[in-house]
């Protein structure tokens, strides 16, 4: 799954939907960096999250239902809209 979502980014896309259900663990993306300078909107859904993101676009974070417990801070410039719902820390 690591594989393809990198890519995904790189063709500049403005909106990116993660969704998995964690019906027994969650979902780890190891390692993935998501770095983009045109994502606008980022949701995440059933995902345990590290560091490691850069989104110099992103408006819109939406985290529902993830594990936050590796992640340190989560900061953005350009944040408009920030929806989270029963993470884990």
């Amino acid at each position: 799954m690591s594989f393809w979502i990198p890519r995904v980014v790189m063709c500049d896309v403005r909106v990116l939907s993660l969704k998995f259900c964690p019906i027994a663990e969650w979902f780890e993306l190891d390692n993935l960096h998501l770095v983009s300078q045109h994502l606008a909107r980022l949701e995440l859904f059933g995902l345990q999250l590290h560091d490691g993101t850069s989104c110099s676009a992103l408006e819109q974070l939406e985290i529902i239902f993830c594990d936050l417990s590796e992640v340190n801070r989560i900061s953005s410039q350009t944040l408009k809209s920030l929806h989270h719902l029963r993470e884990t820390f």
